[in-house]
């Protein structure tokens, strides 16, 4: 056997051990001779993240909450939803899968997610991650999904996104700001209360440097005043 290939060989078995001894039966347990029960889960949870494994986290007792948290911490960090199933705890259980969820962008995960709050989180996140609207409209909590929608329309500055905004105030917020950031002012009209489509007429004109776009609002005393600030910055 050639000294290459007999190193090639001893490289292999030493990563076999090396992973049997992380996540194998033949697990090292460095905390076992802590005798404080308490510092000795601790030690576990420490170990779960140094290792990367959640190995270490089955050995803690009687802290089923710190047990849920080491689960979770593990499998957000590895991006492992299948250590997420673990946890007992369904509101740890549901902020394991939601982060994972949107790490990976996979949508699928957050309809395994019993606690509805952590459910939300996990369609608004995954959500922002894919730059998809539609995904908020499985959000159940209503302001929740407004956010949702507000915070993707403004991102991508995509004003049907704006329309889905239940909230009016919130609603017509999301018009003007995705208007003045495209600079398009037919999305003005689109605002429901008329003093805010003006402000957006004008907003619009003054980013453009053009006082034509003040002749769109219906009021001729504030056409004047949006076409001298507009002058004003020549």
């Amino acid at each position: 056997m050639g000294m290459n290939k007999f190193l090639l060989l001893f490289i292999i078995a030493a990563a076999v051990v090396i992973g049997a001894c992380l996540n194998g039966p033949g697990f090292k347990d460095g905390c076992k001779s802590v005798e404080r029960l308490p510092e000795r889960n601790n030690c576990y949870f420490e170990l779960s993240g140094s290792t990367q494994s959640v190995k270490p986290c089955e050995l803690i007792v009687d802290n089923e909450k710190l047990k849920s948290s080491c689960y979770a911490e593990v499998s957000i960090s590895t991006v492992n939803r299948l250590g997420c199933q673990d946890i007992l705890d369904s509101q740890v259980r549901g902020y394991c899968l939601a982060k994972v969820a949107a790490v990976r962008a996979e949508l699928p995960i957050c309809s395994n997610i019993d606690d509805e709050s952590w459910k939300d989180v996990c369609y608004f996140d995954v959500a922002d991650a894919t730059n998809k609207t539609e995904i908020c409209g499985n959000i159940g909590q209503v302001s929740f999904a407004d956010q949702c929608y507000d915070t993707l329309a403004k991102k991508a500055d995509y004003a049907p996104g704006c329309a889905f905004v239940k909230d009016r105030e919130k609603r017509n917020r999301c018009f003007l700001a995705v208007a003045v950031s495209s600079r398009d002012a037919d999305l003005c009209n689109e605002i429901s209360v008329r003093e805010l489509g003006w402000a957006c007429f004008e907003r619009i004109a003054k980013a453009k440097k053009d006082p034509s776009v003040c002749e769109l609002i219906d009021n001729k005393s504030v056409i004047g005043i949006c076409k001298a600030d507009v002058k004003a910055l020549s």
